[in-house]
């Protein structure tokens, strides 16, 4: 397994990733960003414009796998060997994807059931095999021209053969206000799930033009590094 760690970086230079960048310079990771002096026209034209277009040049690289996290806000706070790891342990599926306690849309969601609380998908933070990701989302985009957000593109398909999401919060947690957790160590804990995440992704709500979601973030950095 050769695996690629990217983020998408429509933005003039990656100063609105730069907690991203810096938790991967933390752990030693090589975190590829691509899109950088592009312009954002919208998550289903970033993906299938720009994602892909990265995916198709780590394979021609020889990558056979990518995990693709959002840049703007999230962290990773472990190696990347310990990732691996707890995909593995997954069974090393065609595509481990984050979990979410949350739907989105909501009005397509109606297939996600259990009783478990992080049962829905998030679109923003996965790991894949790239031609699995590939030939999935070049199918997804002909079946949903102009449906603007990707993640309504899999959430109308769901299930998905070869997609397991992360439910255990083991690898990805979405962060937002509910999340219960404690820090120990430089690491989160879920104390819900008992899950120790690799990548905190702190999805929704208002993303500053300037400054993302640092105001979200920076408070949660400090306390697993300190100011």
């Amino acid at each position: 397994m050769k695996i690629a760690v990217t983020t998408q970086c429509l933005f003039p230079d990656v100063r609105m990733i730069h907690y991203l960048v810096e938790s991967c310079e933390r752990q030693g990771i090589d975190l590829i960003p691509h899109g950088v002096g592009k312009v954002f026209a919208g998550w289903a034209n970033t993906m299938y414009f720009h994602t892909l277009e990265a995916m198709r040049e780590f394979l021609a690289e020889e990558y056979t796998h990518v995990l693709q996290v959002d840049g703007v806000d999230s962290i990773i706070i472990c190696p990347l060997s310990e990732i691996i790891a707890k995909y593995v342990s997954y069974g090393a599926p065609p595509c481990l994807m984050s979990s979410d306690c949350e739907a989105y849309p909501p009005h397509l969601c109606t297939t996600f059931t259990g009783d478990m609380r992080w049962k829905y998908l998030n679109a923003g933070c996965f790991i894949t095999e790239i031609q699995y990701y590939l030939e999935l989302i070049e199918k997804l985009h002909a079946l949903y021209p102009n449906e603007g957000n990707n993640q309504a593109w899999l959430v109308q398909q769901w299930p998905i053969d070869g997609m397991v999401l992360d439910h255990s919060c083991d690898v990805f947690q979405s962060m937002d206000h509910t999340v219960q957790y404690e820090i120990s160590c430089g690491r989160l804990i879920n104390t819900e799930t008992g899950g120790r995440p690799c990548v905190l992704h702190f999805r929704g709500g208002y993303s500053s033009p300037e400054n993302g979601r640092d105001d979200r973030m920076t408070p949660v950095v400090e306390q697993l590094y300190g100011n």
